[in-house]
């Protein structure tokens, strides 16, 4: 059956049903509209967005939103969403980079102490146990802007994103 939007104005019969409440206006079913509050603020790509970015991407450019967010989200979580208000994950947004946007995941998560802990850990146990190693890199391991090399008992650490210099 095809769906359409409520009437304005005009009163409907309406029953429960297993997926909601359902509407009927002169015989024909319409879905109710569910406004969906995002907790963070979000991106929302262009209608010509690329494939890349809908197929998983971990990046968004500038020239791929509609609308940058306002300096003040800089170094900040917020989400993307697809021009059809899809949610496409969470990342890392900074107005001053051409990449306005990093996936930190594509579920809802917030950049704290408790995420960093598992994302570093889950990038450790899978990289071999050798003298010299790469630990952590970027994008790979949830972790957009952060690389940390190891090289016997020194450390490197290497911060090329806001966020991760705000959390360090």
């Amino acid at each position: 059956r095809r769906l359409v939007t409520k009437p304005q104005g005009l009163a409907v019969g309406k029953r429960k049903t297993r997926c909601g409440w359902r509407g009927f206006y002169r015989g024909k079913r319409y879905a109710a509209r569910r406004w969906v509050v995002a907790a963070e603020p979000s991106l929302k790509l262009k209608p010509n967005a690329r494939a890349r970015v809908l197929h998983g991407h971990p990046w968004v450019f500038a020239n791929e939103v509609e609308a940058l967010l306002p300096a003040a989200h800089d170094g900040e979580v917020v989400e993307c969403r697809d021009r059809a208000n899809r949610f496409l994950g969470t990342g890392i947004y900074n107005s001053k980079s051409q990449i306005v946007w990093r996936r930190l995941s594509r579920e809802r998560v917030t950049l704290d102490a408790e995420y960093l802990k598992g994302a570093i850990a889950r990038a450790v146990a899978r990289r071999p146990d050798e003298g010299s190693r790469r630990l952590v890199w970027s994008e790979s391991d949830d972790l957009p802007g952060l690389v940390v090399d190891q090289f016997g008992d020194t450390l490197v650490v290497q911060i090329q994103s806001l966020a991760m210099e705000k959390k360090s």
